[in-house]
């Protein structure tokens, strides 16, 4: 009977080591879960910062350029917009770390005002231009060929409106996805959908397959590609929930994104 009161307090003592574990592991989780989230933030904070430096960037080296212009106006000269030529080899060189690079003021172009050759072109590049500026200063992308078919009549084919914002881009020194311009892709999807590859990688849809998962309860099918990306410019996706929005270009890739979302239950 003398043992009982020991074993008493051991047997609470147990269980108040096991409380105090619990609260501890609580703690624990709750510090964890804090520092992800300010690792989340942090990550967020440095894109951010970085997608502004090289929008203000881009936007200085525009008006850099038409101050050029108006200053050529003011002083009675023709004004003219010069490039890196992208078509001689003089401007081209091999690096062991990238591959062929274009190397600077090699070759120039330059298109005129006061050349019957280049005045339509020069025209035309300052049009792309001030829609570039529009762009980037919105922070809002449009794809070439919806540039295009804003207005074919002045640019006449999607040719030329692929060969002035190469040049704009070349004219800038940066990446033509910097001016947000983009290609026209071949499908996009995005909203609530997620999706476990057979190498184990997760693709999350509604943030840019042996495991889908979704609790979308309908399916927004896009025909146009610019009218996709105006779709969550305008945040849609943020103010509808349970939603995936899909636009297809070739009928392989839409039978495969349709397939998906009979697997995952949604039609």
């Amino acid at each position: 009977m003398a043992n009982e009161p020991d074993l008493c307090s051991t047997h609470c003592d147990l269980w108040h080591n096991i409380d105090k574990l619990q609260k501890e592991i609580i703690i624990y989780e709750r510090i964890h879960a804090l520092s992800n989230e300010n690792k989340e933030q942090v990550a967020i904070s440095v894109k951010a910062e970085s997608s502004l430096r090289y929008r203000n960037d881009v936007l200085r080296k525009l008006e850099d350029n038409i101050e050029r212009i108006v200053e050529s106006l003011q002083q009675n000269k023709a004004p003219a917009v010069a490039f890196d030529s992208r078509t001689s080899w003089q401007n081209v060189s091999f690096s062991a770390d990238v591959g062929l690079k274009l190397d600077k003021d090699k070759s120039v172009s330059e298109l005129r005002f006061d050349s019957i050759n280049s005045t339509t072109r020069f025209a035309l590049m300052l049009s792309l231009m001030s829609e570039c500026y529009k762009l980037v200063q919105s922070n809002t992308f449009s794809t070439k060929r919806d540039i295009y078919y804003r207005d074919p009549q002045l640019f006449g084919s999607q040719s030329v409106v692929d060969e002035l914002a190469d040049n704009i881009a070349c004219m800038l020194s940066v990446p033509r996805h910097h001016l947000h311009l983009l290609a026209t892709s071949k499908g996009c999807l995005a909203g609530d959908l997620s999706f476990i590859e057979m190498d184990g990688n997760c693709v999350d849809c509604s943030t840019t397959t042996t495991d889908i998962r979704s609790e979308a309860k309908f399916v927004l099918i896009v025909e146009k590609d610019a009218t996709f990306q105006k779709l969550l410019d305008d945040g849609l996706l943020k103010r509808i929930k349970n939603c995936i929005i899909i636009t297809v270009r070739i009928c392989n890739c839409g039978v495969y994104v349709v397939s998906i979302c009979f697997y995952a239950g949604l039609f």
